[in-house]
């Protein structure tokens, strides 16, 4: 299998077939963590497949709980605004025994993947690499200014809304625009 993009999701399916003994690659682009700040809202569900992956631990040390969200929406006339509705959602009411949602910021998530990836041989993370297109039917990366053919039985674009995969794949997805008109 091969993966392109080792950003959360690539990593996570990387993971997963490791533990079970599939031989994956995944090719980053970025060398280091991103200096911009994102976090990730882990929901219930999540943390139930990062504990079963064997992050518990080390997810718990990292990130804080959240056991209620609460919204509000605004309407807003110039520089005056009101609140016109609200909601709360309490984690702790679910009968689930990951019953809160955990933050944790997205390159600390990523690092924890990945030190739980060098444990298991049949996974390799390429980085820096970028993936560039197919020739002969393998992907094709540039890694340390060379060029690399990786063939596999699987390729899975996971680099986000530009894929360079999806597009060297001739996929088009669809974007979906909200307007919330008050």
């Amino acid at each position: 299998m091969f993966v392109s993009g080792g950003g959360v999701g690539g990593l996570t399916l990387a993971l997963k077939l490791g533990l079970c003994g599939i031989s994956v690659i995944v090719a980053e682009r970025n060398r280091r963590r991103s200096p911009l700040y994102k976090g990730e809202l882990l929901q219930p569900k999540s943390i139930e497949i990062l504990h079963r992956l064997g992050l518990g631990k080390q997810l718990d040390v990292s990130s804080f709980p959240v056991e209620t969200l609460r919204t509000q929406e605004w309407n807003w006339n110039h520089n005056d605004g009101f609140i016109r509705n609200e909601s709360r959602l309490s984690y702790k009411i679910l009968a689930h025994p990951f019953n809160e949602a955990r933050m944790i910021p997205h390159e600390e998530l990523r690092d924890l993947l990945i030190a739980q990836i060098k444990k298991l041989p049949s996974v390799e993370v390429i980085r820096p690499a970028k993936f560039t297109g197919f020739q002969d039917d393998q992907a094709v990366i540039t890694t340390g200014g060379k060029e690399m053919k990786i063939s596999a039985h699987y390729y899975v674009g996971a680099e986000g809304r530009g894929s360079r995969m999806r597009k060297a794949m001739a996929l088009q997805t669809k974007r979906r625009n909200t307007i919330i008109i008050s």
